[in-house]
């Protein structure tokens, strides 16, 4: 089970981030190749220093990262599903950490 109560599905194009609110999408771009997928929020986490998104495996599959597992992304919101606080992290690695400003 999600964080939303779905059950959690590898084959759908979601990702789990740690405060993002629910049924937000973001487009997630690997920086090291310029693949992109568009992903759904809904789950909680990744619980590990320095990451800030756990993508199912389709969508890493989909950005070519699903056998090296952490990669340098972008992501951009697409369509906030509610408030989104200026400064709060989006996405990023350790030297690259992206932030929500003035977002709507």
């Amino acid at each position: 089970m999600t964080a939303t109560g779905e059950i959690f599905d590898q084959s759908e194009l979601t990702a789990a981030h740690p405060s993002l609110p629910f049924d937000t999408y973001l487009k997630v771009k690997n920086l090291k190749n310029g693949y992109s997928v568009i992903v759904r929020i809904n789950d909680r986490g990744p619980y590990f220093e320095n990451r800030t998104l756990d993508l199912s495996r389709e969508a890493a599959r989909r950005i070519d990262s699903e056998k090296t597992g952490v990669v340098p992304i972008e992501a951009v919101i697409m369509r906030p599903s509610g408030p989104i606080q200026e400064g709060q992290v989006i996405s990023g690695n350790p030297g690259d950490r992206r932030v929500a400003l003035n977002a709507p």
